[in-house]
């Protein structure tokens, strides 16, 4: 019953009572020999109460300590910064020393204690750092570097020139580690070489594991960007780090009729090689500029997970569905995808009638462009009904008609998420008070 449910102090209190209870049960029948204890059991352990060693605790205790190192990341505020396994080591380190080694009352007051200092602990473990990360874009490189939002693109000349800027002064020196150190800059400057562009992002505030991944979603969510506004016809090669490969060389074998072997070779870039040398000229213009400021505020939540701001992350959600499906090779998935982008910003919990009001706010959107309403409905339902159709089997991925949808459904969720990006404007993506009751009137 509702009435009767914990509150999160009395959870944490509980499972400080179970983990202590598993600890003696295992300590008991670990004394009668250790084959008592199931072998599973024995893989989860806690630092052992003298210092030295490890003692058995169980995958279920082990499991409630999780709970409580995200009970503690939660109360700090700390939850999208940190890892569990940052605060998981320090908060089982204090519960040992506090409740086992010290005895310490369970009580309330102790085990906010041991939360706050868990967290206290873990936040030692906040950094800022800087992330290059290699990416495949255009062929060429007109321009040294262009931004989107708070992430820079460097081409080949200009990221050379930044690695001799920070790179450590070369020494003589037989020193085993810096000879290491040395060996792998080498190597990965090898591995950047066959990319013509490197992205550059900051993440503040994180620790090393998190920070690592925001930089790659933040990064990505630029390219997504990119999907956007130049379009997936001119994007679809477009990739975000990848093997060390600066060409997809294959290869085919086959027999003729005449039984004759015959083969075919094919080379291809990654990224993009037709683009003009003069394709910055692009970043230059009017349009691209009156994006800008927005792409600004929207990257704001993809470098800092601290932000939460609806719309802005609304958004992201779908320009991720967007890039995903530029850079899918199937039409028949890119429809899907495509689709999906859309349904993830314009949908606001509704079951019944999704197609209807996709299509009444795909038109309400794109008539704020300018463009004509019954148009772009009849250009909505047409794409939507081909993505139902995918994903509920009444089409073969193999159909001729799956091309056609996927380029009509490319063509819907790019109209939809521009205008959408365009009215939402700066206030509505730095607001961190919409919710879905406000967006579904703003949407009517």
């Amino acid at each position: 019953m509702t009435g009767n449910k914990k509150n999160n102090h009395e959870v944490s209190i509980d499972d400080v009572n179970f983990i202590l209870d598993e600890c003696v049960r295992l300590a008991t029948l670990s004394s009668t020999g250790i084959k008592n204890i199931p072998p599973m059991e024995s893989l989860w352990t806690l630092p052992h109460p003298s210092g030295s060693g490890s003692m058995i605790c169980g995958r279920a205790a082990k499991k409630r300590l999780a709970d409580l190192s995200l009970e503690a990341l939660r109360r700090s505020g700390l939850e999208r910064q940190i890892t569990v396994s940052t605060i998981s080591k320090p908060l089982e380190s204090l519960f040992v020393r506090w409740f086992i080694k010290d005895r310490r009352l369970v009580e309330r007051k102790q085990v906010d204690r041991l939360l706050s200092a868990a967290a206290k602990q873990a936040k030692t473990k906040l950094v800022t750092e800087t992330y290059f990360i290699p990416c495949h874009l255009m062929g060429t490189s007109s321009k040294d570097l262009f931004t989107i939002g708070p992430i820079t693109f460097h081409d080949k000349n200009s990221f050379r020139k930044l690695l001799l800027k920070n790179s450590p002064k070369s020494k003589q020196s037989k020193q085993d580690a810096q000879q290491h150190e040395r060996s792998l800059l080498a190597k990965a400057i090898l591995y950047y070489r066959n990319f013509q562009w490197i992205a550059e992002v900051t993440i503040s505030n994180c620790d090393k594991k998190t920070s690592s991944e925001v930089s790659v979603y933040a990064v990505t969510a630029a390219l997504n960007c990119l999907h956007l506004l130049l379009g997936f016809k001119h994007t679809g090669r477009m990739r975000v780090g990848g093997f060390a490969l600066k060409t997809d060389k294959r290869a085919e074998l086959k027999l003729c009729s005449q039984g004759k072997l015959k083969t075919t070779l094919t080379y291809a870039y990654f990224g993009h090689v037709e683009y003009p040398e003069n394709w910055s000229e692009i970043l230059d213009t009017d349009r691209w500029k009156s994006w800008s400021s927005l792409l600004n505020i929207l990257l704001e939540a993809a470098v800092n997970p601290q932000l939460r701001r609806p719309l802005s992350i609304r958004f992201l959600d779908a320009v991720q569905w967007f890039g995903e499906a530029c850079r899918d090779e199937s039409a028949s998935t890119r429809t899907i995808k495509f689709i999906t982008a859309v349904e993830r910003l314009l949908t606001t919990g509704e079951h019944d009638n999704v197609s209807r009001m996709i299509e009444e706010r795909t038109a309400n959107l794109c008539l704020m462009s300018g463009a004509n309403r019954q148009e772009w409905k009849a250009k909505a339902r047409k794409a939507y009904n081909y993505r139902s159709e995918l994903l509920h089997g009444s089409m073969s991925p193999r159909d001729e008609e799956a091309m056609s949808g996927a380029y009509l459904a490319a063509e819907v969720a790019q109209e939809v998420m521009l205008s959408a990006l365009n009215a939402f404007s700066e206030k509505g993506l730095l607001s961190e008070t919409v919710n879905e009751i406000s967006l579904i009137e703003w949407f009517n």
